[in-house]
């Protein structure tokens, strides 16, 4: 988490290095909105522009409605 960072030309380019060295078909970092991004709806990219409390609100909402996760 960062606080008023760009994270598309600082923080993202930073992850893609480090997801293409450990994989050989790497997971995309994708653009969830402004300056949230995400991996496969597991990984979370924010930073606390405009507002922390929403963008990790975002980020749980995506989690939750994406990942089947059991219940039992």
């Amino acid at each position: 988490m960062d606080t008023e960072l760009r994270m598309k030309d600082k923080i993202v380019p930073m992850f893609e290095h480090e997801l293409a060295k450990r994989f050989a078909d790497p997971p995309q970092v994708a653009r969830l909105q402004r300056e949230l991004f995400h991996v496969r709806d597991r990984v979370f990219i924010i930073n606390a522009k405009e507002n922390l409390v929403q963008n990790i609100e975002e980020a749980m909402r995506r989690y939750f409605q994406k990942t089947n996760l059991p219940w039992d």
